[in-house]
């Protein structure tokens, strides 16, 4: 578990789970499974390398749960190099993922949650505008606010307060 966090000002991306590229682990073989990223608060990542996020995922991760973050002030690499800084980031072959209630502003626009083309993968991470020629294996989201400014009501604005260090 990891939760509770507050993580900024990184090179790098704030919080990754998964390396592996493997699109067909079975959740007895897989390594990483019953992962829970909770209640973190994330800014200011990215910040000299790119191919990164505040919350990076890469192949199998059964029954990972990812809920309730909030990411903003995800860097765009000095040199403009696009797409690859964004929020959430479902790479290739991430698999047994629900990201749920989320939070994420003020990162690179059309890539706030990105789901990375597998190949020859099912076509499943719901809601999203696929990247060319499909999208991340079996990323379920459910209720995720992605936008360029921080929500203003509701339900979000109380996962905006509740984040972080308490």
């Amino acid at each position: 578990m990891i939760a509770r966090n507050e993580i900024s000002n990184l090179a790098y991306t704030g919080i990754s789970i998964g390396w592996d590229f493997s699109k067909n682990k079975t959740e007895q073989a897989a390594t990483n499974k019953n992962n829970t990223i909770e209640q973190n608060r994330i800014w200011n990542v990215c910040s000299v390398l790119f191919d990164c996020s505040g919350i990076y995922t890469l192949g199998a991760n059964h029954r990972t749960s990812i809920k309730r973050n909030v990411i903003h002030d995800v860097q765009v690499h000095p040199q403009k190099i696009a797409p690859h800084n964004m929020g959430l980031y479902f790479d290739h072959s991430s698999t047994g993922i629900t990201a749920q209630e989320n939070i994420v502003f003020r990162a690179f626009p059309d890539y706030r949650i990105y789901c990375q083309k597998s190949p020859d993968a099912p076509v499943y991470c719901n809601g999203l505008n696929p990247a060319p020629g499909g999208v991340g294996l079996d990323v379920n989201l459910i209720n995720n606010y992605a936008a360029q400014d921080p929500p203003t009501n509701g339900l979000f604005m109380q996962i905006l307060n509740d984040a972080g260090v308490r």
